[in-house]
């Protein structure tokens, strides 16, 4: 049975992650957190708000989406305290662009982060970033893409045993 629980805040939600025995829903200037999934708190330190967060042994990595702090990657053990760092895709950014982190999942022992990075006004870098303890990161440049006039997107990462796709759009949809 599905009953309403009251979250504590009027914002909107975007995505929610259970790790360490800790639910975490973050949104638009939002982070909350809850033990059991009926009483909610918000996070006290270090993150306003996320597109996406996923859940892992190590605790919960969560990413800004697109934005000014798009590069950032946000870690926490508990939900509660966040730190983060900047993920940086190679290359120079067209226009003074940062790189912007899109999407993020926990898979066969590593976090991942889907990233690009505009490098011309018609090209973006594209870039998954892995990492098994939330903190260290590795880089793997996909490679360029170009785009067009139309921009570049990552949506979602799906997993099916061993195998990881990332999927977006970039003039039509890719895997």
């Amino acid at each position: 049975n599905w009953v309403v629980q009251n979250s504590g805040t009027v914002n909107s939600f975007s995505c929610l992650a259970y790790a360490n025995g800790i639910y975490v829903i973050v949104g638009t200037n939002t982070v909350i957190r809850s033990s059991d999934g009926t009483n909610w708190a918000p996070a006290v330190s270090g993150m306003t708000g996320a597109t996406a967060v996923a859940g892992g042994p190590a605790g919960v990595v969560a990413i800004p989406g697109p934005s000014a702090a798009g590069d950032l990657v946000y870690f926490s053990t508990d939900g509660q305290v966040w730190n983060s760092q900047p993920l940086t895709v190679p290359g120079t950014g067209f226009g003074g662009n940062r790189s912007q982190n899109q999407i993020v999942t926990y898979a066969n022992g590593y976090y991942l982060v889907g990233s690009w990075l505009f490098v011309t006004s018609e090209s973006a870098n594209a870039c998954i970033f892995s990492s098994a303890d939330g903190i260290n990161w590795s880089t793997n440049l996909v490679g360029n893409v170009f785009t067009g006039s139309s921009g570049f997107s990552y949506n979602f990462f799906m997993t099916a045993g061993s195998s990881i796709i990332a999927a977006g759009y970039v003039d039509q949809p890719f895997l």
